[in-house]
This record gives C-alpha cells, sequence and structure tokens, in this order.
C-alpha cells in the first residue's frame, strides 16, 4: 500500500496501492529515479556544533548495528530484540545516556529501532526511529532513519558475524564506526572521527548494555511541524469497504498520526487478504520537503520486505495526489478529496506511458473510524447504524457468572478488567464516557476500531457501537449495537443480560448475525472462566 507525505487522506489512500498491487503492474514498488531520499545527515542543516551532529549520527549508527544483527543466521537475535542503555563519555568529556528498543516488526520482515536521549539535565527525548532490513547476500543491511530533526537517510551497514561497520561523511569528516556483540547482553561500541588527511581519532569507546525496561512512552504530540501541516485533517483511524477491480468487496485500514517531535506523519495500514482473515501490514512514514531534500515523500515499508516511495502533492481545494512509477515508464496515482469531517473518496488510476489512457482501479470511500489521536471522546454519528425503529433483528444472551457484581462489571467497562479476561497480546481502548471509545483488539491492533460507547450506568449497565470483523468487508462499515446489563444476584454471583440489536438485512447481515451468535456466547464463556479462576 502506499501512502502520501503531506496529504493526511492520501495516507490512507497510499495504503490503497495493497488492494491494487495485484491487479495493476507486476512490481510497483520501483523508485522514481528523481528522487533524492538517501544520503547522509547533513550538518549545516542545524545550528549544532560539528562535534555534537557527530555525537548524534553516531548514536544512530549504534542502534542500527543492533538491528542489522538480526538479519544473521548465526547471530542471537532474541538476546538483541529488548532494550539497551549507555551511559559512556564522548573523548571531549561531554556524557552520553541513551536508551535504545528494538522490536521485529511486519512478519519480522523489518526490526524497529527508537533512541531515546537525554541532553545533561534536560528531559528524555526520541532522537531516531528506524527501520532495518536483514542482511543481503553482500553481508549488508539497509537502514532507513527518520530523525528528530526532521531529516530521512537511507545508509547500509556491513555485517560480518558479531561484527557491524559503517562509514559516512558528517560534515568536514568521515565517522568510522565498529560495533561487536561481544556476549548476550553486551556490545561494545567504537567510534572515529577521520579527517580530510587521513588522521584518526578515536572519540568514543564504550558498552551498550541490555536492561530490564519498560518501552518509554513520551507525551501524545499535538502538532505537527509545518512541512507535515497538510495532513492535520486526516490524523486518526479510517477504513474503506471499496470494491476491486474484479467487482469483489475488500477492507482495507489506515491510522494516522504525529510521530517524532511531529515533523514526520506515522502510519501503519492493513488490507485484508482475499482469502481469509489475515491482513496484509504497511508502515508508512511521511516526510516533508526539507528532511529528504527534494519534494514531500511517503516511505511505505511492506510485510514482504519491500520499501518503496511515493511523491505528494495538494491542489488549491486541498485534493491529495500520490504518485509513483511502474516499471513500464507509466505511472500509479492516487488521489484522497475530502468530503466531510468522516468521510473521503479515493481514487486509484493508472497508465503505462505518459500518452496512454489512464485505467481506473477504485473509486470509493474511506470513512473515520472513532476520534482524533488522543481525543478521549468524538461525536456519535447515528447514519452510521445499519437500521433503526422499533422492529429490529436482535438476540439476547444471558449467564450467571460466579463473582461479583463489581468484577463483572469491570470486565465491560475497564481496560484493567477487560486485560483480566483477555490478556495481551489483546487490547482494548476503553473510555468511560459518552462517545468514549469501545475498542476491543484481539491482536492488539484489529478489532472493534471506532467502536464507541453509547451510554452506561455504572455497575449495572453499558451500551456501545460495534461492527463486523473484517473478514465481512460488506457489512464491517455500518454499526450495530449491544447492550450489557449486570445484575448481582447475591455478593459472588452476577447475572449478564447481552442483547446485540440493529442487524441489517440481506446475505451479508445474515452472516453478520450468525458469526455474533457464536461469538458472544464465546466471550461470556471467557468471562466466566477468567473470573472464576482469579
Amino acid at each position: 500500500m502506499a501512502a502520501d507525505e503531506g496529504d493526511g487522506a492520501h495516507a490512507a489512500a497510499v495504503h490503497a496501492v495493497d488492494v491494487v498491487r495485484d491487479e495493476a503492474e507486476p512490481d510497483l514498488d520501483t523508485e522514481d529515479p528523481s528522487l533524492d531520499i538517501g544520503g547522509t545527515f547533513d550538518s549545516e542543516a542545524t545550528e549544532e556544533s560539528p562535534m555534537t551532529r557527530i555525537k548524534d549520527v553516531c548514536v544512530f549508527f549504534a542502534l542500527a548495528t543492533v538491528f542489522a544483527a538480526t538479519g544473521r543466521a548465526d547471530t542471537p537475535v532474541d538476546n538483541l530484540i529488548g532494550s539497551w542503555r549507555i551511559d559512556a563519555v564522548w573523548s571531549d568529556g561531554t556524557a552520553l545516556w541513551a536508551q535504545a528498543e528494538y522490536r521485529p516488526v511486519l512478519g519480522g520482515s523489518f526490526v524497529e529501532g527508537r533512541v531515546f536521549v537525554r541532553d545533561g539535565d534536560g528531559p528524555l527525548y526520541q532522537r531516531y526511529r528506524t527501520l532495518f532490513v536483514g542482511s543481503n547476500e553482500a553481508g549488508e543491511v539497509a537502514a532507513h532513519t527518520f530523525s528528530a530533526d526532521g531529516s530521512y537517510a537511507e545508509s547500509r551497514l556491513e555485517v560480518d558475524g558479531p561484527v557491524i561497520t559503517g562509514e559516512w561523511p558528517a560534515g568536514e569528516v568521515t565517522i568510522a564506526e565498529r560495533m561487536e556483540l561481544e556476549s548476550a547482553d553486551a556490545m561494545r561500541w567504537q567510534v572515529w572521527a577521520i579527517a580530510a588527511g587521513g588522521g584518526r581519532n578515536l572519540i568514543m569507546d564504550g558498552v551498550w548494555k541490555k536492561v530490564a525496561a519498560d518501552p518509554v512512552v513520551l507525551p501524545l504530540v499535538e502538532e505537527l511541524d509545518a512541512g507535515v501541516a497538510v495532513l492535520e485533517p486526516w490524523l486518526g483511524g479510517w477504513e474503506t469497504g471499496a470494491v476491486r477491480g474484479d467487482g469483489s468487496p475488500t477492507w482495507s485500514r489506515i491510522e494516522l498520526r504525529a510521530g517524532l517531535a511531529g515533523r514526520f506523519v506515522d502510519a501503519d495500514s492493513w488490507v485484508l487478504e482475499p482469502a481469509g482473515m489475515g491482513a496484509r501490514r504497511s508502515i508508512l512514514v511521511v516526510v516533508g520537503a526539507a528532511g529528504t531534500k527534494g519534494r514531500p515523500t511517503l516511505v511505505t515499508f511492506g510485510e514482504d520486505g519491500s520499501v518503496s516511495t511515493s511523491t505528494v502533492s495538494s491542489d488549491a481545494d486541498g485534493v491529495l495526489t500520490i504518485e509513483r512509477p511502474t516499471p513500464s515508464g507509466g505511472r500509479l496515482e492516487q488521489t484522497a478529496e475530502m468530503l466531510s469531517a468522516t468521510s473521503f473518496r479515493w481514487r486509484v488510476r493508472v497508465r503505462d506511458n505518459p500518452g496512454s489512457t489512464w485505467t481506473e482501479l477504485m473509486d470509493g470511500t474511506w470513512w473515520r473510524q472513532g476520534g482524533r489521536p488522543g481525543d478521549a471522546t468524538a461525536p456519535i454519528d447515528p447514519d452510521r447504524f445499519a437500521a433503526a425503529g422499533a422492529d429490529l433483528r436482535s438476540f439476547t444472551k444471558e449467564r450467571v457468572i460466579p463473582a461479583s457484581a463489581d468484577r463483572v462489571w469491570s470486565a465491560w467497562a475497564s481496560d484493567e478488567g477487560w486485560t483480566a479476561v483477555f490478556p495481551p497480546p489483546a487490547a482494548s481502548r476503553i473510555d468511560l464516557a459518552v462517545g468514549g471509545r469501545y475498542e476491543w483488539l484481539f491482536d492488539g491492533a484489529i478489532g472493534g476500531n471506532g467502536s464507541q460507547i453509547l451510554s452506561y450506568i455504572p455497575g449495572r449497565m453499558i451500551s456501545f457501537s460495534w461492527n463486523a470483523p473484517p473478514s465481512q468487508p460488506d457489512s464491517r462499515l455500518a454499526r450495530t449495537w449491544v447492550v450489557v446489563e449486570t445484575e448481582a444476584l447475591d455478593d459472588d454471583h452476577t447475572r449478564v443480560r447481552l442483547t446485540h440489536l440493529g442487524f441489517g438485512e440481506g446475505p451479508s447481515w445474515d452472516e453478520t448475525m450468525s458469526y455474533f451468535d457464536k461469538a458472544w456466547e464465546f466471550v461470556l464463556a471467557q468471562v466466566e472462566t477468567a473470573l472464576t479462576t482469579e
């Protein structure tokens, strides 16, 4: 899928590429040779001193080394994933404290690294986000790094067993670095500054140590940098049930949020595989024009290990256009046009060469799911519900749970209570307020996205909107609703009555209703099992 850089809606559209990839050109990952997205950090792009800039680049390399090693079959990969810290001193006496966190993403096709640094007594902040592609036959690892200064760079590291090395220019000197995994929890890190005349000066000789530390959580960024501000209206979650070129329905989701102090827009996207429940995921990063020394760029990382770029533009009416070349010399183009605060039109088309006719691949609508990042509540849209009135398709389930009413209520009305029933990697997002989020995400990311609390009586009742699973795209984007009532029978027994209402008509809704008739039995059984064994 592809998304855009300065266009929020586009990000959703970008993700469209995944939907149509197999229907258009066999290889849509070809990069536009006119893009200038590679290279190294520019020492003139900041007012920091050359030595400070060198140190920043070096910290990035150290983290990159950890990730690079994960691509080697003869490296203890399991020991590299996690958190690492360094507390050392540069050759000029300046103290360095940093924490690096590594985790596999996109099914293990990439390793993602986040680097957090504290300058002196200042606050902890994120300096880098890097995605690494495992080593190739030449023993190289590609590192795609997004920096807090708004820059994006692609670099390559050489891997030789537990040793990773690399060189690149940094202002008036060249940086040479060496990282060696000395044990499962220690990596030696050496850095040299090489002058134009060839003299080498050792400026760092320290050790990164693996630590048992919780992931760093920083306050939510609320404002975007000017370079990506055009995407501000598009932040949040969006879904589409657009129809493929062969007439079959599909489902796609994209979530956009501010990244690295608002200098980038980060996004995750999912496309339902036609054959089943699985969804192919991509990671998208929108880079401002200054960060690429060229045009606004969308960088897309695919679950198949691919990395591609698209250019982004916006016209006077705010319509986003995302373009990328095809192998035949033609263009794949996506446009996103905001229709309202909760929907936008998405079109995808392709042509073989500049003089050929455009072929339409997709023309559909994306719908906002819930509020924007950080919003505790969002307006409830009555037009999204599949049914209304007194004659509703519904069913009711009842079960007596051998637990107190408070514990049973908590299982339905709080993240803590829900997690006691469905432990990680499952997750929930429950904000107990009318219009608040009510999302159950059984794989930690996809599930009841965009569902909301409609009403509640503390300790007695909660009602919420609900949607079909992604495997049922015909009914996924519409809403039904669920009412859960709890009644204390005594101190240790609680009756739960669950009513699911508002199903639409037709075969697809028959399938959805049948699905939840079984699914709620499973959920109630899980609640009983979890609360009985506590």
